[in-house]
């Protein structure tokens, strides 16, 4: 845990901000808490021995909290009704609860608490078996096995790499990518990682959409590797792989850098428009070379083209590769002539080069490139030889939709041992979907297969065991239980104790919050109800109902069951607003059984320039009552706290910056306009906006001088008359856009993932999203993503602390293979939080984080 020390940028409205000394950490009683009784309620006194924050509490005799009286940061501009200017503090309760009843429940007691510690309290949905579908696979010298996946991203669009290496039986032994927290300075420094302060790991984040660490590309949406290549692992147990733009990525077993950069330059720079996402790799005999083909050219689609060649890379200087075998110019069908070149593989001083279209393996000198002999089949993929017996093993197409492996004795024979049929696909022969890789190491021999196109879910391997008399396939077995497959709303239920967690697939789980076991898993599918979990924020009411926010259905209600409810007035749960395309962001909150949305269907008039909406709000009879905050930005995110105070997370920056103080001298300046998405800096300007709280009366944000359409009614003249300050914000390309808050009691910059849709479109689509929270105190926790932690404020937008620090999967405690940080982060979105947590879904390390709020003092008083 680390003490917030600074404003985390400029705040804009005023000076609100008492920092809270490091000591705080080691706060205790001057003198513990004394409570008088004063007719249905109590007096409480205490005094704590140094600067801190604190919170007081009413609990029941089951010790649930049943008022939330008082929590935030002590000195100049405590929350009332704490005093300023003093450790010593009386606080009075009324005898009520939270809803203001009188209180039932007792006997009661008071709790105080002082210097909040938020410390790591385990992991919800954390399977590290379980991945997303595994799409490329490749084997070390010792029979470990790289799986590469996509992040399981909410947009199969965006989401970028993954790599973890597995045992022969399928299991997590190490994540590889994203790499550890613990690697030394010099592996990771090749990534253009930062470090804090105090030297603790700081991942750039090069690509906000492919949720990548690493150098590798400059534009949205960008593949590391595409799903039908064949990367390659040496015999120093060094990952390689190719990357568009004919680039290779290399790691060390460890996943930190293997050379003085992550990438090497372009290897093909005289080829147009490289296509390498089917590229095939082998490691010459030496050791130091290193053979590629199965690579296209052509801008799109429609114009691939095979390049009907195999190039040699030193692997020593990594520079630009020379063509060894084929002509790129003129495609051929014998000897040292290509169609369309795949599979390679080196043995014993010969290559061996799977020609598909020219219904052959080639056979190669690897000394001078000289052809030895062709071994005739149909079509084949992918070739792998036996180290140690020469044994051939091939995968060809035999039909539409269907592959055979075949073993052949060897190249000097070329007789085929026997063969495998696989299960039909239901793919076309599909260039670069049928892939084997070899374990030689393992005996009896196996190739494994990804999880496309013939595990059964689509997600886990298969591998085929060579018995000496024929070759089995096995598929590995499924997870059989959920897991985090894309963690990101979060939803916590007061009434009833309840965590709910969105995942990937349209579901929500459904977690006793005080023991962290699952209850249960809500599909709305059950109810034919296809798109009402599509992108849907889950809330609930007074009543213990649910209301939905959905893409495809707009608002829908359902009980605490799941069972659908009709709306006021209407025979269906769904309501006649229709959806919008959500993805993942959070439009909604609910406050005393009223709706405060950024509005979807017929309510999403926006103005056209710039598409600002409102903030508006509902009764749960859809009804419209009031505009709550004018023009917002359709990405805008809201809050409420108890008093019914407004928060929002939106792109309000102060006007001198586009992204905290911690990058100032670690990132290069921005400008005021990018020439192209995901230039330079881009991702940080864009990620980042600010918390902004007005008073239950609202505001006004001026992103344009016109009020949207959307609004409900006009502005009162005393919202007008407010004071306005100015602040700056990013739209598309441009950074330097400039507005005016009005009514806002503060800005808190430093909120990130912030994603929006701009007049850029699906480029900087906001489909991702993210979300935070607001306790019963108002104490906000929020995530921040480039710093990869959860910052806290009080109502008053004083900073209490910070938890989180960059770690990967295998960072998870203090019994782990990797024991640090405390809290470990990948990619922190979405925050909830209850009386005794705080939960953080994060997507990279596909699990929900639960960290305890632990205090460095408390103590208890009973109210007699």
């Amino acid at each position: 845990m680390r003490r917030l020390c600074s404003i985390c940028g400029l705040m804009l409205l005023g000076s609100l901000w008492f920092a809270s000394p490091s000591s705080a950490e080691d706060a205790g009683f001057a003198k513990p808490p004394a409570v008088e009784r004063t007719g249905d309620g109590a007096t409480i006194r205490f005094e704590v021995d140094r600067q801190t924050d604190v919170e007081v509490t009413v609990r029941d005799e089951q010790g649930r909290v049943i008022r939330h009286l008082a929590a935030g940061v002590l000195g100049k501009n405590p929350p009332k009704p704490l005093q300023a200017g003093t450790l010593a503090q009386t606080i009075v309760w009324d005898g009520k609860d939270d809803a203001g009843r009188p209180a039932q429940g007792g006997p009661f007691d008071v709790r105080v608490a002082a210097g909040l510690q938020p410390e790591l309290d385990g992991f919800l949905l954390d399977v590290p078996d379980a991945s997303p579908r595994i799409h490329t696979v490749a084997v070390g010298p010792e029979g470990e096995v790289y799986a590469f996946f996509n992040d399981p991203t909410a947009n199969g669009n965006q989401g970028g790499l993954q790599i973890k290496r597995l045992d022969r039986k399928g299991r997590h032994v190490k994540t590889v990518v994203p790499f550890p927290a613990d690697l030394d300075d010099e592996r990771v420094e090749p990534f253009g990682r930062f470090r804090d302060d105090d030297g603790t790991l700081v991942p750039r984040i090069h690509n906000w959409q492919t949720l990548s660490f690493y150098p590798d590309t400059v534009t949205a949406r960008y593949r590391t590797t595409g799903a039908g290549g064949l990367p390659v692992v040496d015999a120093k147990k060094r990952l390689h792989w190719l990357i568009d733009r004919g680039v290779l990525a290399s790691l060390d077993a460890d996943g930190g850098a293997a050379y003085d950069t992550f990438l090497s330059r372009p290897l093909f720079p005289e080829i147009d428009y490289l296509d390498a996402s089917t590229a095939a790799l082998a490691i010459g005999g030496d050791g130091r070379h290193l053979y590629v083909s199965g690579l296209q050219s052509g801008r799109y689609t429609k114009d691939k083209k095979p390049i009907p060649a195999v190039y040699r890379v030193d692997m020593q200087t990594r520079e630009k590769a020379e063509l060894f075998l084929g002509d790129p110019e003129q495609p051929g069908r014998e000897k040292d002539r290509f169609t369309r070149p795949r599979g390679i593989a080196v043995h014993d001083g010969l290559l061996f080069v799977a020609d598909a279209e020219a219904g052959r393996i080639g056979v190669f000198r690897e000394a001078d490139g000289l052809f030895v002999k062709d071994l005739k089949l149909a079509s084949p993929q992918t070739v792998s030889v036996h180290s140690k017996t020469g044994a051939i093993y091939v995968l060809a197409h035999t039909s539409n939709q269907t592959a055979d492996l075949i073993k052949f004795e060897n190249h000097e024979t070329a007789k085929e041992s026997y063969r495998l049929e696989l299960p039909r696909t239901g793919q076309s022969p599909n260039y670069g979907v049928h892939r084997t890789v070899l374990d030689a190491s393992s005996d009896p021999p196996r190739l494994w297969m990804p999880g496309l196109p013939y595990a059964r879910e689509g997600s886990r391997l298969s591998y085929i065991e060579d018995t000496g008399e024929k070759l089995v396939l096995h598929d590995m077995p499924e997870i059989d239980r959920p897991w985090g497959n894309g963690p990101r709303d979060l939803t916590v239920d007061r009434r009833r104790g309840h965590l709910f967690v969105k995942v990937n697939g349209e579901r929500w789980h459904q977690f006793d919050e005080r023991t962290g076991e699952l209850v249960d898993s809500l599909n709305w599918r059950q109810h034919n109800m296809n798109d009402a979990a599509r992108g849907s924020q889950l809330l609930v009411d007074s009543e213990g109902n649910f209301v939905t926010l959905s893409w495809k259905n707009g608002l829908m209600r359902w009980d605490a069951d799941g069972e659908p409810i009709d709306w006021p007035g209407r025979d269906s749960n769904v309501g006649s607003w229709g959806g919008m395309m959500t993805f993942q962001q959070n439009y909604m909150d609910i406050h005393n059984d009223e709706l405060f949305v950024i509005p979807p269907g017929k309510w999403r008039t926006t103005n056209k320039s710039t598409g600002y909406t409102s903030l508006l709000v509902f009764g749960l009879d859809e009804k419209p009552r009031r505009t709550a905050v004018w023009q917002c930005t359709k990405g805008t995110i809201p809050r409420l706290d108890a008093k019914g105070n407004i928060y929002l997370a939106t792109m309000v920056k102060p006007t001198d910056r586009v992204y905290p103080e911690f990058f100032d001298d670690r990132l290069s300046p921005a400008p005021d306009k990018y020439d192209s998405i995901g230039e330079g800096t881009y991702w940080y300007s864009y990620m980042y906006g600010s918390i902004v709280k007005f008073p239950a009366e609202g505001g006004i944000l001026w992103f344009e001088d016109k009020l949207p359409e959307s609004a409900i009614g006009t502005p009162s003249d005393e919202l007008l008359a407010a004071p306005k300050q100015p602040f700056r914000f990013h739209d598309g390309w441009r950074t330097n856009r400039e507005g005016e808050v009005q009514n806002a009691e503060w800005v808190r910059f430093g909120f990130a993932p912030y994603s929006e849709t701009y007049s850029t479109g699906t480029p900087t689509c906001m489909c991702e999203g993210a979300g935070f929270a607001v306790d019963p105190f108002g104490r906000v926790f929020y995530p921040n993503l480039g710093r990869f932690r959860v910052e806290i404020v009080d109502t008053n937008n004083n900073p209490i602390t910070t938890f989180g620090r960059y770690g990967n999967r295998d960072s998870a405690g203090p019994d782990s293979k990797i024991p640090l940080p405390g809290v470990p982060l990948a990619w922190p979105t979405y925050v909830a939080v209850s009386d005794t947590h705080a939960y953080v879904a994060d997507t990279v390390n596909m699990r929900v984080a639960k960290v305890k709020l632990g205090y460095a003092a408390e103590a208890t008083a009973t109210i007699e």
